[in-house]
């Protein structure tokens, strides 16, 4: 596992930590699906968005031990090549079943995100969701702009219905505040 400390110490614990609100949401969400039983979890991963080098890789949830080696391998997959292909938003769209090359990295600003674990929309939602978490609480929402394309492009299923969690429980929160 890597854990590099190149990026602020601040900046990783909010981008974790809305990649595990994330997971929790759409496992909380999707969980009466087969592809969503326990245990669930996978690697999240935070890399150069130019290089494809991770700066971080954890563990986000339970995975069982038989797999755990492969989804960390795809998470950093995903992330280098996607950082190979400058003109994509997403692994998806350099996705390759034939040689095991997934969905389930995004770019998000100068970074890449990816994650694996999931069946790989669900890989992508979480990401998605943890971008709009992310960037919301820190008051960068102009990288959201062009994220709006990459459900679009892998026809994901499972991001309106973790948009509107994601949304509805933003809505509370600043009622809740004022």
């Amino acid at each position: 596992m890597t854990i590099v400390a190149k990026i602020g110490d601040r900046f990783s614990r909010e981008l974790v930590s809305a990649a595990e609100a994330a997971f929790h949401l759409a496992s909380k969400t999707f969980r009466a699906e087969k592809a969503w039983e326990y245990p669930l979890g996978g690697y999240f991963c935070i890399a150069d968005g130019i290089t494809g080098t991770p700066y971080l890789t954890i563990l986000i949830g339970e995975v069982e031990n038989s797999k755990a080696d492969r989804y960390y391998e795809f998470c950093r997959e995903k992330a280098q090549r996607l950082a190979a292909n400058p003109d994509h938003l997403s692994s998806w769209q350099s996705r390759d079943e034939r040689t095991g090359q997934y969905g389930g990295a995004i770019r998000v600003g100068r970074h890449i995100l990816s994650f694996s674990g999931l069946p790989e929309l669900g890989d992508e939602a979480i990401l998605l969701a943890a971008s709009m978490m992310w960037c919301n609480r820190l008051g960068m929402t102009e990288l959201l702009k062009p994220l709006s394309e990459v459900p679009v492009v892998s026809n994901n299923h499972y991001w309106e219905e973790l948009k509107e969690k994601i949304e509805l429980e933003t809505a509370v929160a600043e009622h809740a505040g004022t």
